[in-house]
């Protein structure tokens, strides 16, 4: 989690927000990621470049592990995981953003 925001303005990497929509739009999300519910994932994964580092979050943690588990199973290998989501992003106290 301290990495993900000590890097958000690095180009090299995807953030992907694994979280319903609901979640999404009440909680906010990090800067720069980008929608997809990990239940839509399989059907969207043109939408994620395999040429950057990809760091995914959800709430908890739960729906993270399920979407990294599908985008390694379809040739990404540079993925990683936010220990504690969104829920330890908000505790910390660091910034999210609401549309």
């Amino acid at each position: 989690m301290h990495k993900l925001k000590e890097n958000l303005n690095d180009e090299s990497i995807f953030i992907l927000d694994a979280r319903k929509i609901g979640e999404y739009e009440k909680v906010g999300h990090v800067e720069e990621a980008y929608h997809i519910f990990v239940g839509y994932l399989k059907d969207r994964l043109n939408e994620i470049p395999k040429d950057k580092k990809i760091v995914a979050y959800c709430d908890s943690g739960f729906k993270t592990s399920i979407a990294i588990s599908i985008l390694q199973k379809n040739g990404y290998e540079n993925v990683a995981n936010v220990i504690g989501s969104m829920n330890a992003w908000v505790s910390t106290g660091y910034p999210v953003v609401k549309d």
